[in-house]
Protein backbone atom coordinates (compact mmCIF):
# COMPACT_ATOMS: atom_id res chain seq x y z
CA UNK A 1 0.00 0.00 0.00
CA UNK A 2 1.62 3.45 -0.83
CA UNK A 3 1.64 6.00 1.91
CA UNK A 4 1.24 9.51 1.70
CA UNK A 5 4.56 10.38 1.91
CA UNK A 6 5.40 7.54 -1.13
CA UNK A 7 5.61 9.42 -4.44
CA UNK A 8 5.74 6.73 -7.00
CA UNK A 9 7.95 7.24 -9.78
CA UNK A 10 7.46 5.78 -13.24
CA UNK A 11 10.66 5.18 -15.21
CA UNK A 12 9.67 5.14 -18.73
CA UNK A 13 12.29 2.02 -19.80
CA UNK A 14 10.34 -0.05 -22.12
CA UNK A 15 10.70 1.58 -25.45
CA UNK A 16 12.30 0.89 -28.32
CA UNK A 17 15.86 2.97 -27.83
CA UNK A 18 16.43 3.38 -31.67
CA UNK A 19 19.02 6.29 -30.99
CA UNK A 20 20.88 3.95 -28.47
CA UNK A 21 23.25 1.89 -30.85
CA UNK A 22 25.13 -0.29 -28.72
CA UNK A 23 27.19 -3.81 -30.02
CA UNK A 24 25.17 -6.16 -27.33
CA UNK A 25 21.42 -6.29 -28.03
CA UNK A 26 20.41 -5.49 -23.96
CA UNK A 27 18.60 -2.60 -22.87
CA UNK A 28 20.48 1.03 -22.58
CA UNK A 29 18.90 0.97 -19.11
CA UNK A 30 20.97 -2.13 -18.25
CA UNK A 31 23.94 -1.18 -19.54
CA UNK A 32 26.81 -0.81 -16.51
CA UNK A 33 28.45 2.24 -16.04
CA UNK A 34 31.83 1.94 -13.39
CA UNK A 35 30.24 -1.59 -13.09
CA UNK A 36 26.21 -0.81 -12.36
CA UNK A 37 23.47 -0.84 -14.45
CA UNK A 38 22.31 2.71 -15.53
CA UNK A 39 18.78 1.68 -14.40
CA UNK A 40 20.28 1.23 -10.84
CA UNK A 41 22.30 4.00 -11.18
CA UNK A 42 19.44 6.48 -11.35
CA UNK A 43 16.77 4.38 -8.95
CA UNK A 44 19.84 4.84 -6.49
CA UNK A 45 19.35 8.38 -7.16
CA UNK A 46 15.51 8.58 -6.39
CA UNK A 47 15.84 6.72 -3.24
CA UNK A 48 18.51 8.53 -2.11
CA UNK A 49 16.25 11.34 -2.41
CA UNK A 50 13.54 9.32 -0.50
CA UNK A 51 11.59 7.64 -3.27
CA UNK A 52 11.03 4.10 -2.98
CA UNK A 53 8.27 3.23 -5.37
CA UNK A 54 9.47 2.51 -9.26
CA UNK A 55 6.58 1.50 -11.89
CA UNK A 56 8.45 -0.02 -14.83
CA UNK A 57 5.84 -0.23 -17.63
CA UNK A 58 8.11 -2.78 -19.94
CA UNK A 59 7.53 -3.00 -23.97
CA UNK A 60 10.58 -3.56 -25.88
CA UNK A 61 12.70 -6.41 -24.37
CA UNK A 62 10.89 -7.23 -21.55
CA UNK A 63 12.48 -10.77 -21.01
CA UNK A 64 15.84 -9.09 -20.29
CA UNK A 65 14.42 -7.00 -17.81
CA UNK A 66 12.52 -9.37 -16.51
CA UNK A 67 15.24 -11.41 -16.14
CA UNK A 68 17.52 -8.62 -14.66
CA UNK A 69 14.67 -8.25 -11.87
CA UNK A 70 14.12 -11.90 -11.07
CA UNK A 71 18.06 -12.02 -10.56
CA UNK A 72 18.53 -12.95 -6.63
CA UNK A 73 21.86 -12.09 -6.37
CA UNK A 74 20.18 -8.16 -7.93
CA UNK A 75 18.03 -7.93 -5.41
CA UNK A 76 19.96 -8.56 -2.86
CA UNK A 77 23.19 -6.52 -4.01
CA UNK A 78 20.48 -3.21 -5.38
CA UNK A 79 18.39 -3.59 -2.48
CA UNK A 80 15.49 -4.34 -4.68
CA UNK A 81 11.89 -5.78 -3.73
CA UNK A 82 9.13 -6.57 -6.74
CA UNK A 83 5.55 -5.35 -5.77
CA UNK A 84 2.73 -7.28 -6.66
CA UNK A 85 -0.49 -6.39 -8.44
CA UNK A 86 -1.54 -4.64 -5.34
CA UNK A 87 1.60 -3.38 -4.20
CA UNK A 88 0.84 -4.46 -0.97
CA UNK A 89 4.22 -5.83 0.00
CA UNK A 90 5.76 -2.47 0.46
CA UNK A 91 8.77 -2.13 1.89
CA UNK A 92 9.66 1.07 3.35
CA UNK A 93 13.87 0.20 3.54
CA UNK A 94 14.27 -1.00 -0.22
CA UNK A 95 13.72 0.40 -3.56
CA UNK A 96 10.38 -1.31 -4.35
CA UNK A 97 9.38 -1.97 -8.13
CA UNK A 98 6.62 -2.90 -9.85
CA UNK A 99 7.18 -4.19 -13.41
CA UNK A 100 4.15 -4.73 -16.14
CA UNK A 101 3.56 -5.16 -19.97
CA UNK A 102 2.67 -2.12 -21.16
CA UNK A 103 3.04 -3.68 -24.99
CA UNK A 104 5.70 -3.10 -27.15
CA UNK A 105 3.86 -0.53 -29.72
CA UNK A 106 2.81 1.78 -26.90
CA UNK A 107 3.98 4.98 -26.79
CA UNK A 108 5.45 7.31 -23.25
CA UNK A 109 1.85 8.40 -23.23
CA UNK A 110 0.54 5.35 -23.53
CA UNK A 111 2.52 3.45 -21.29
CA UNK A 112 2.08 6.58 -18.17
CA UNK A 113 -1.60 6.36 -18.86
CA UNK A 114 -1.16 2.32 -18.39
CA UNK A 115 0.62 2.62 -15.09
CA UNK A 116 -2.18 5.42 -13.68
CA UNK A 117 -4.79 2.40 -13.13
CA UNK A 118 -2.26 0.93 -10.44
CA UNK A 119 -1.28 4.01 -8.32
CA UNK A 120 -4.87 5.94 -9.16
CA UNK A 121 -5.27 6.88 -5.11
CA UNK A 122 -2.05 9.02 -5.65
CA UNK A 123 -2.26 12.35 -5.20
CA UNK A 124 1.54 12.56 -6.78
CA UNK A 125 3.60 10.97 -8.71
CA UNK A 126 6.98 11.56 -11.12
CA UNK A 127 7.44 10.19 -14.29
CA UNK A 128 11.26 10.45 -16.08
CA UNK A 129 12.44 9.06 -18.78
CA UNK A 130 14.23 6.29 -17.94
CA UNK A 131 17.80 6.98 -19.23
CA UNK A 132 17.99 10.89 -17.79
CA UNK A 133 19.65 11.65 -14.80
CA UNK A 134 19.74 15.22 -13.28
CA UNK A 135 21.03 17.14 -10.08
CA UNK A 136 16.98 18.00 -9.09
CA UNK A 137 16.45 19.45 -5.31
CA UNK A 138 13.54 17.53 -5.02
CA UNK A 139 12.32 18.88 -1.54
CA UNK A 140 12.20 22.39 -2.62
CA UNK A 141 10.36 21.52 -6.09
CA UNK A 142 7.45 19.17 -4.01
CA UNK A 143 7.41 22.21 -2.10
CA UNK A 144 6.20 24.48 -4.08
CA UNK A 145 4.48 22.10 -5.47
CA UNK A 146 1.98 21.17 -2.62
CA UNK A 147 2.03 24.98 -1.98
CA UNK A 148 0.45 25.61 -5.47
CA UNK A 149 -1.36 22.90 -5.21
CA UNK A 150 -0.98 21.69 -8.67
Amino acid sequence: MIKNNNIPIILLVGGKGERFDYRQNIPKHLVKINNKPFLIILLDYYFSNNFKIFLLPLGHKINQYLKFFKNVKNLKNYNLNILNKKLSNFNPNKKNIFLFDAKKNSNKLQRILKTLKYIKNSPIIGACYGDTIDDINFKKNLSLLKKKQN
